[in-house]
């Protein structure tokens, strides 16, 4: 699988972000399965809306609470 190079973020409503990679390509990704799959109790937490709405880009990851959570464009 490549590598995506995420270059904006932006929340939308409920779990969905707008991800922008490196090509201007723009993806909505849905990430409430993911949290309610989790095994880690820290990304669980993320299901409070409030806190997941607060998604940050930091050095190309998604970032939550300054490195809490973390996702690559892996």
């Amino acid at each position: 699988m490549a590598k995506i190079r995420i270059t904006k973020v932006k929340y939308l409503i409920d779990y969905k972000l707008e991800i922008i990679i490196y090509n201007k390509e723009t993806i909505v990704f849905d990430f409430e399965r993911f949290l309610k799959k989790s095994n880690h109790k820290s990304n669980r937490k993320y299901l409070d809306k409030d806190k997941f709405k607060r998604v940050e880009l930091v050095s190309g990851f998604l970032s939550w609470n300054d490195g809490e959570m973390e996702i690559s464009g892996e």
